[in-house]
């Protein structure tokens, strides 16, 4: 169910540019409920801290306008369903080189790429040598201001999470039935 739940945020993220707050709502009760049913206090302080250290990560990313108030709350509900160890180190590393190669895909596709990166650039050297942070805004209708649909990375990463943190024999049952299957 819960990753039923993660695809169709990601599919509703990419046709509509927007992550419902009822979605993410829907996903943090999932998590509370297999939270509770486990019946430890642990469990309980693992969603709550996982909740938090999701919305802390992407945070800076909303205040600096790279992702939005959505995404942010997605990543939220991700982590109070994946906690803390595996939100930092293996959802949140893969979510921004994910997000970095979908971007650069999609740049490539709009035939954008090398303009964007000359940017950015220009941008560093302009801030290296001047030393203060200066931005180069993208040309009016340029695909770097498109919105991106974030969810897609975000997800990426709490799929490779829930993989890794899988129990030997149930990531053994999993392995098997894809070599079964001929993935």
């Amino acid at each position: 169910m819960v990753v039923l739940w993660i695809v169709y945020i990601s599919v509703a993220d990419l046709m509509t540019h927007r992550i419902k707050n009822s979605n993410n709502i829907f996903l943090l009760a999932l998590s509370l409920i297999l939270a509770l049913t486990v019946h430890s206090d642990q469990n309980i302080l693992s969603f709550l801290i996982g909740a938090a250290t999701g919305l802390l990560v992407l945070l800076p990313f909303y205040i600096l306008r790279i992702t939005a108030a959505g995404d942010v709350k997605y990543m939220c509900a991700i982590g109070s369903l994946i906690g803390v160890k595996p939100l930092v180190f293996v959802a949140f590393p893969v979510m921004i080189v994910s997000g970095a190669i979908y971007a650069s895909l999609y740049l490539v596709y709009k035939g954008e790429l090398i303009s964007c990166f000359r940017r950015m650039g220009e941008a560093i050297t302009c801030s290296v040598l001047g030393r203060t942070l200066v931005t180069i805004p993208a040309e009016t209708g340029s695909a770097a201001t498109h919105v991106f649909p974030f969810a897609i990375a975000i997800s990426t990463g709490a799929f490779a999470a829930l993989y890794v943190s899988m129990p030997p024999g149930l990531l053994e049952l999993v392995n098997t039935v894809s070599r079964l299957l001929g993935y």
